[in-house]
C-alpha cells in the first residue's frame, strides 16, 4: 500500500499535469514542507522533500513585524512579493525563504538534467504557497523553464460564476481534486 506522501504526489500528478511531452517539475509549496517532483510521461523520476514551507515565511514576518501568526499570515496573503508602503520588508522576508526553496529546486533540476540529459520544460507551482502574490514574476529570476500556477479545476466542469474562485484557490486543492479524479477513473 502507498503511504500518504505517495498518495499526495500521485494526486498532484493526476490533477495538475496535462499531456506534456517533456519532463515537468511540480513544486508543491506546503505549510511546513516543499515537495519537488520531476515527472515525465506521468512517472515520478525524481522526488525531493525540502523542510521549508510557507509557514516559515509567515513566522519570519511575524517575528520581524512583531505580529501574531494569524496577523502575519494576513499580511503575507495581502501583500506577498508585491512592494508596498505599509510593510516594505515583507517582500524581502518572503524572498529569503523562496530563494532557499528555489535553490533546492534548481539543484534537483540540475541533477536530473545531468543524469538523464533532458531539460525540464515546465515548472508547476502548487500548494498554498503557490498563491503568494507575485510568485511567478519572482520565480522568473531563478528558472529558465515555462512557469505556471496549478489549475487543477481546469479538468472538471464547474459553474461559470465559480471559475474565478476556483482558479485562485486551485493550488490548495490539487491533492483533493487528484483523489477525486482517481475515484472517477
Amino acid at each position: 500500500p502507498m503511504d500518504s506522501l505517495e498518495i499526495e504526489v500521485f494526486s498532484h500528478i493526476r490533477s495538475v499535469l496535462t499531456r506534456e511531452l517533456y519532463p515537468v517539475l511540480i513544486m508543491d509549496i506546503g505549510a511546513s514542507k516543499t515537495k519537488l517532483s520531476i515527472v515525465e510521461h506521468g512517472v515520478v523520476e525524481t522526488f525531493r522533500l525540502v523542510n521549508k514551507g510557507s509557514q516559515d515565511m509567515t513566522l519570519a514576518i511575524a517575528h520581524s513585524l512583531e505580529l501574531s501568526f494569524d496577523k502575519a499570515e494576513m499580511v503575507k496573503k495581502d501583500y506577498g512579493l508585491v512592494p508596498n508602503m505599509e510593510h516594505p520588508h515583507v517582500a524581502d522576508t518572503i524572498k529569503i525563504h523562496l530563494a532557499d526553496m528555489f535553490q533546492e529546486a534548481n539543484a534537483t533540476i540540475l541533477a536530473y538534467e545531468k543524469r538523464y540529459n533532458k531539460n525540464i520544460g515546465k515548472i508547476i507551482f502548487t500548494g498554498g504557497g503557490a498563491l503568494t502574490k507575485g510568485l511567478l514574476e519572482y520565480a522568473k529570476q531563478s528558472f529558465s523553464a515555462e512557469l505556471t500556477i496549478a489549475d487543477p479545476f481546469s479538468k472538471v466542469d464547474a459553474p461559470v460564476f465559480l471559475q474565478g474562485v476556483l482558479k485562485t484557490t486551485g493550488p490548495e486543492f490539487s491533492v483533493a481534486l487528484g483523489l477525486a479524479l482517481k475515484q472517477m477513473q
